[in-house]
Parts: structure tokens; sequence; C-alpha cells
């Protein structure tokens, strides 16, 4: 099993995006960005980019794992899903 997780990093706001964008969770970064935004979370975000999928209806990019995030709830929330 092999997962990277995502926090935010201030100081360098392209890092996340690049990384997203080379592991093949783009669009799942981008879709979580914007849920964050549309709820007000500014702090404590992060992103779990799962490289074991093996189906693609399998969730690849996760948040609020353990319910930790006031705004979204105490489930976890998945990102990047095929349409």
């Amino acid at each position: 099993m092999m997962i990277f997780t995502i926090f935010d990093n201030h100081s360098d706001m392209g890092a996340n995006s690049l990384v997203a964008t080379r592991t093949g969770h783009k669009r799942g970064y981008d879709a979580a960005e914007r849920f964050f935004d549309e709820r007000g979370v500014v702090c404590h975000k992060y992103r779990v980019f799962r490289q074991d999928i093996k189906k693609k209806y399998h969730p690849r990019t996760l948040t609020n794992l353990f319910g930790e995030l006031e705004n979204l709830g105490k489930f976890p929330w998945a990102f990047g899903l095929p349409n």
C-alpha cells in the first residue's frame, strides 16, 4: 500500500499542487480545495492520496478521516471519483 498525505504548506502554495499532479490526484486535490473553501475550512486541511487503488470507483483522494474537521461532519469525504 502506498499513501501520500498532503498538509497545507503556507510558505510554498504550489508544492502541494505539484505533488497532486505528479501522483495523478490533481482532480481530487482541486475538488477538495473547492470543498474546503465553500465550507470555510481554513486550518488543519489535509488530503490523503491513495496510490494502491485497483478499481476506478474506489475513493482515491480523502479527507476528514476521523471526523476531526468541524465544518465537515463526523465522516470521511472522498474526491476525484469518476463521473
